[in-house]
């Protein structure tokens, strides 16, 4: 019967064609930050620049904070100044190139997987911000872990620790405006 299914068949049904196993994401309505965040989940974990910017507010910051943040900061305008923060056009631009072409410099390939896990509290931990002008604007404070998966040579790049959402909502719909990475990893 084996051998039958094996000369048969094209494919080896121990080893199929990940490519055809691949699952699509669960694209939620985002009325609500919980669900703004699972997107921005599935949007990592299945690489989906589409849905990633779905999550994100066209005045988007991505911001690092900290002590640390001058050694921190990425050269994501390429002025050769390492930036501790950086807009909607950079943040998507830096997502493209991480979900499907690798880095600009040509040094690695695009992760062959990616798995963002966020550890999204319960709402009663959640805030208002407080500053004028900005109440209507929730406060998530997350742990996440990331994780970077090449195929190869390359070793896997993971990345954890503490960042704040701030999201906002405009017609129903919440987005992210400013993502504040806290960690040093």
């Amino acid at each position: 019967m084996l051998l039958t299914l094996f000369t048969v068949s094209c494919e080896n049904p121990f080893r199929p064609d990940m490519r055809k196993l691949s699952v699509t994401p669960v694209v939620r309505s985002a009325d609500s930050p919980l669900q703004l965040l699972l997107n921005l989940e599935d949007a990592y974990n299945h690489r989906d620049i589409e849905l990633y910017k779905q999550c994100l507010a066209t005045s988007f910051r991505f911001v690092l904070i900290g002590a640390e943040s001058v050694e921190l900061g990425v050269d994501m305008d390429c002025d050769g100044l390492r930036d501790d923060w950086w807009d909607y056009d950079v943040e998507v631009r830096y997502h493209e190139n991480l979900f499907g072409y690798g880095s600009s410099d040509g040094a690695l390939s695009a992760p062959s997987a990616i798995s963002l896990d966020l550890q999204i509290p319960p709402e009663e931990v959640w805030q208002q911000d407080a500053q004028d002008g900005y109440e209507s604007r929730l406060i998530i404070p997350c742990y996440f872990d990331l994780r970077l998966t090449f195929a190869g040579n390359y070793q896997d790049i993971a990345a954890g620790g503490y960042a704040l959402f701030f999201v906002v909502e405009k017609d129903g719909v919440w987005k992210i405006e400013r993502w504040q990475d806290q960690s040093s990893t």
